[in-house]
């Protein structure tokens, strides 16, 4: 009645095995089952959680409320612990905040996963903009060095040009002498 697709399991067994196969929001665990306890059920889901990153809640329900099955549960992986002498709307209550937490959780991961992105994408962009800079200011340097050395190759024809005027003017009176 509450627009959710329910799937029911009679064992923990069956019930961990759909997890195989299934993706899940939230899961009802009964603390006391016929095979496997409720505790190692949520053990195994809590495995399953991890290792397929699929955050779904798990909520167990009790005929035997007590602190210490609480603190078991919730230690074994539950993220909520109702007794089956609340009312119904109790769980309803409880199944509607988990599955609201967790879509909150989701889209606030979708948030950071986007922001991450983003931030990633304005690194590049400084760091292209950075390069193109340090480029421009190297491609300055470079075309200051270029015309530094045209002239000082000029200064160094014209020195030549003067040195070998120098040395051939003595010369050519020698010979000049000579003959």
């Amino acid at each position: 009645q509450e627009g959710y697709d329910v799937e029911s399991s009679t064992n923990g067994t069956d019930g961990l095995s759909k997890l195989t196969t299934k993706i899940f929001d939230c899961i009802l665990v009964d603390l006391i089952m016929p095979d496997i306890s409720g505790i190692n059920v949520c053990k195994e889901i809590e495995k399953i959680r991890v290792s397929s990153g699929n955050p779904m809640v798990v909520l167990v329900l009790t005929a035997h409320p007590s602190k210490q099955n609480l603190t078991d549960a919730l230690d074994a992986g539950a993220d909520d612990f109702v007794s089956k002498n609340d009312s119904i709307m109790v769980l309803k209550g409880r199944i509607k905040a988990l599955l609201r937490r967790k879509f909150y959780e989701q889209e606030n991961k979708e948030i950071l996963m986007t922001l991450k992105e983003k931030e990633i994408e304005m690194v590049k962009v400084e760091m292209e903009r950075e390069a193109a800079l340090k480029q421009a200011t190297l491609a300055i340097k470079l075309e200051k060095l270029t015309i530094e050395l045209k002239r000082s190759n000029e200064e160094l024809d014209s020195f030549a040009s003067i040195v070998s005027h120098d040395l051939k003017e003595p010369l050519r009176k020698i010979l000049f002498y000579s003959k």
